[in-house]
């Protein structure tokens, strides 16, 4: 029996042996595999790591820029609130300037190392507190002086009669006296008088003044003006302000200068040049031309007021100049009273 079993054991242990390899390899296939999963589990949890620290960056950095973009809309409209609060800062102070006129100091002149701001004199009119810096006595000197300066003083237009001379003021606007002179002699040889020029016609007055700014619109106001003093004045210019006004082409400014000019009338007629000098001396103080003119007749005495247009514009003009007008203060006749700092 021993034997047999021993038979048995020895012709089976190959077999028993087999099935120890089988499960052996069995169990190294399981390992392999087992390593390779796991290997690749590690893979993917890898990439899943790579592609959710990837989501996270971009996260952030939308983040970041939104932060960004939020710091940059508060910071420009902070800008935008600053600005606009500068302008309001700009335009109040532009409004303070006005409401102050001309209470400022003028530009200062690189040469000048003292400037004084200027104040009105003692004893002005309270009714002229806001209009004049010069009291009454200051006003009639400063007058007397430009008539010494000027005893005879005469219109550098040219012309022989009232209706020359209109014509030579209309043309006078925007241009100078100078070109005007230029254009008309052969212009009033041509058509001497109303009928003559509104028979020329635009057309025909055109050429005769090209030379003078603004030609076209003032070769139609001749005509039409030209027109109307033949057909309601007989060919005569009107000796009214109201009537000379309502002619086409005709201001006040023209008005007044025709006025004093032709027919020896107390009127004062401001330009660029007597407002400049208005101004600067202070003897009447105006936003523009036509507010000095409206507000300078009670400030001149009645012994100067014929030829007070021609006083203040020719001492603008050869004096007390747009451009280095201080190159003539020494000599000028005014230097005494002018205000020219204020």
């Amino acid at each position: 029996e021993a034997s047999k079993v021993a038979k048995s054991a020895k012709a089976s242990a190959p077999k028993v042996k087999a099935v120890k390899a089988s499960a052996a390899k069995v169990t190294k296939e399981k390992g392999v595999k087992a390593k390779a999963s796991a290997s690749k589990d590690t893979k993917e949890t890898k990439i899943k790591a790579t592609i959710a620290s990837s989501k996270a960056a971009k996260a952030k950095n939308s983040t970041t820029k939104a932060s960004t973009a939020k710091s940059a809309a508060k910071k420009a409209a902070s800008g935008s609130k600053a600005k606009a609060e500068e302008k309001v800062v700009v335009k109040a102070s532009m409004a303070d300037a006005k409401k102050i006129n001309r209470k400022m100091l003028a530009p200062v002149d690189s040469k000048r190392e003292i400037v004084r701001k200027a104040e009105p004199s003692k004893g002005v009119e309270k009714e002229f507190a806001d209009i004049t810096l010069l009291n009454k006595e200051e006003r009639f000197e400063v007058m007397r002086l430009l008539e010494e300066q000027n005893p005879n003083p005469k219109s550098e237009l040219n012309f022989n009669n009232s209706f020359e001379l209109l014509c030579a003021v209309v043309l006078s606007a925007q241009a100078t006296d100078e070109s005007v002179n230029k254009a008309t002699p052969a212009l009033f040889k041509a058509a001497p008088d109303a009928k003559s020029m509104a028979a020329l016609g635009a057309d025909g007055i055109a050429p005769y003044i090209q030379s003078i700014g603004l030609w076209k619109n003032k070769a139609k106001f001749l005509e039409k003006l030209s027109k109307e003093l033949d057909e309601k004045y007989d060919g005569k210019v009107p000796e009214t302000m109201e009537e000379l006004i309502a002619l086409p082409g005709v201001g006040s400014k023209t008005a007044k200068v025709v006025l004093n000019v032709a027919f020896g009338k107390p009127y004062l007629a401001v330009d660029t040049h007597v407002f400049r000098v208005c101004s600067r001396i202070g003897l009447c103080l105006g936003h523009c031309p036509g507010d000095v003119e409206n507000k300078i007749p009670p400030l001149i005495d009645e012994r100067f007021m014929k030829e007070a247009h021609h006083y203040l514009l020719l001492h603008g003009r050869y004096n007390c100049t747009a451009r280095k007008f201080e190159d003539h203060c020494a000599k000028c006749v005014v230097a005494k009273y002018c205000k020219h700092n204020y």
